[in-house]
């Protein structure tokens, strides 16, 4: 999981350790920060968190997603839980054409 640097000071996480990430900007060094408790869809876990930039949303891998039992249906733009429609995910980020039912 990744989040902005401000949502990370505001606890006051700890850092781990460092690691080196790549980016469609090229390879950089992101800091690793203390487990964060993390609650999506009624399902909690806790994962270590990485910084982004301030002013970029929350990034919520795959492995998280997977660990909770759900599932991303990106050409839906659902999550889905255990083969049910859980959230519909649509916005200026998902949208869903005609051209691309089927």
């Amino acid at each position: 999981m990744s989040l902005p640097k401000p949502l990370i000071e505001q606890p006051g996480l700890t850092p781990v350790r460092s690691r080196r990430a790549q980016t469609t900007n090229g390879i950089i060094t992101r800091t690793v920060y203390s487990d964060v408790r993390y609650t999506v869809l009624e399902r909690e876990g806790t994962i270590a968190a990485a910084d982004l930039p301030a002013g970029l949303p929350v990034l919520v891998g795959y492995m998280v997603l997977e660990y909770m039992d759900l599932r991303l249906d990106i050409k839906e733009c659902v999550i889905r839980y255990r083969s049910r429609l859980v959230e519909i995910l649509r916005g200026p980020e998902c949208v869903i054409r005609d051209s691309d039912k089927g």
